[in-house]
This record gives structure tokens, C-alpha cells and sequence, in this order.
């Protein structure tokens, strides 16, 4: 299997989508966003290179982003 490299940004957007920007405890898996959002073409990438997986979300028009 190829190594799978990530930019910063990408590591920032790992550490929200477990709650890690609030703390050092993990409490979640799931980043919300819409196309348009900052960070929608590099949760894209992260679902085309096998890290995060997106799925809609049950209660908006925004997707739900979960690390695999």
C-alpha cells in the first residue's frame, strides 16, 4: 500500500474532526461542512486518499467528513 502524505492543513482538519482543536481528548469523529467551505477541497482529498470517508448528513444539506 502507498504511503499516504498530508499537507498541515490536512493534520489541522484530523485534529478538528476528533474534537483535538478544543483539547487533548478526542470526543467526536465527524467534520461538518458544505461545498463552498474552506477546507472542502482538502476533505475531498482526504476521502480520494482513503483517510476520511464523507457522508450526508441526516439533518442538513451539509456532509459528515469521519476519519477511517
Amino acid at each position: 500500500m502507498k504511503e499516504a502524505r498530508v499537507t498541515i492543513e490536512q493534520m489541522d482538519i484530523f485534529r478538528h474532526t476528533a474534537g483535538l482543536d478544543r483539547g487533548n481528548t478526542p470526543y467526536r469523529n465527524y467534520f461538518c461542512a458544505e461545498e463552498g467551505h474552506d477546507s472542502w477541497d482538502a476533505l475531498l482529498e482526504l476521502v480520494k486518499m482513503g483517510l476520511m470517508v464523507k457522508r450526508p448528513s441526516p439533518t442538513s444539506p451539509s456532509s459528515l467528513f469521519h476519519l477511517t
